[in-house]
């Protein structure tokens, strides 16, 4: 995605998405076997970014499946085509567009998919009745989002409890919500779906892991709207900053993720 609210949209963001979706590669597998996704099933992956979850969705419907690719961003979207490439996924289509207005054709999906994309918008209803309307009747939309409430450093920084305020603060100042996983189970029952469910997951990480840089990317790229709201003084930012890096290099630190929430629901079919 490429918006004026993203705030992942700088260099390096293919690699960083890498990074996510091998972190994460365990509890999507377990999700899919939750869900029930198997041959022949009809799936799309909206603001797939480079991977998504793209292999175990090709994988899972095999060649009497379909998965549609959909990201705005060119670039992106052209690393999501050389990674099925390099994985020999024969199976995928790639469509180049924004998440709220996809050009796919509606009720027409087993499995309508995103991740991390709602938590950036304050218009994410937007992407969310796309999804539902591009999910056949009785088929799944699933969304994988964040809680930040388990999110930790150990030994604990004395700048991180502030540090990971500010970046709930900075979100809020574009009308994101990096918590909005513990309010989806209520947005999709209110939304009319059928059957909602819930899965969430951490992961312990250490000896340097890249996914544990996380804060330290969210404050660079958002270091501008931080000073401009006022959210933290020039000083406070680097030393913040520095205090930070100095505790993701140290060998000995090791981290709990923020929750992974995984929560999917079944749109209605018509009586």
């Amino acid at each position: 995605m490429t918006t004026p609210g993203y705030v992942f949209d700088s260099a390096g963001e293919a690699e960083r998405l890498q990074v996510q979706a091998e972190v994460w590669s365990g509890d999507v597998e377990a999700m899919l076997d939750e869900i029930g996704i198997g041959a022949g099933a009809t799936c799309v992956d909206v603001a797939c970014g480079p991977a998504g979850i793209l292999e175990p969705l090709s994988r899972r419907v095999g060649a009497t499946g379909k998965v549609v690719a959909v990201d705005r961003t060119p670039h992106l979207l052209e690393a999501a085509r050389e990674h099925c490439r390099k994985h020999g996924l024969e199976n995928v289509e790639f469509v180049l567009a924004d998440a709220r207005k996809t050009t796919l054709p509606r009720g027409s999906f087993d499995f309508v998919h995103s991740r991390f994309l709602l938590l950036l918008f304050e218009d994410y209803g937007d992407f969310l009745t796309e999804m539902i309307e591009l999910a056949r009747p009785g088929g799944v939309i699933c969304c994988q989002e964040s809680d930040q409430a388990a999110w930790d450093y150990f030994p604990t920084p004395p700048s991180w409890p502030g540090v990971k305020d500010v970046i709930e603060r900075a979100f809020a100042t574009f009308g994101g919500d990096p918590n909005i996983g513990r309010r989806l189970v209520h947005i999709m029952r209110e939304r009319g779906l059928d059957d909602v469910r819930a899965r969430a997951a951490v992961r312990a990480l250490q000896g340097g892991h890249p996914y544990m840089q996380m804060p330290l990317i969210l404050l660079s790229r958002m270091h501008d709207t931080i000073l401009e709201h006022g959210l933290l003084g020039p000083e406070e930012f680097d030393a913040a900053f520095a205090e930070m890096q100095a505790a993701v290099d140290d060998p000995a630190t090791w981290e709990i993720t923020f929750a992974l929430t995984q929560i999917w629901g079944r749109r209605p079919i018509a009586a």
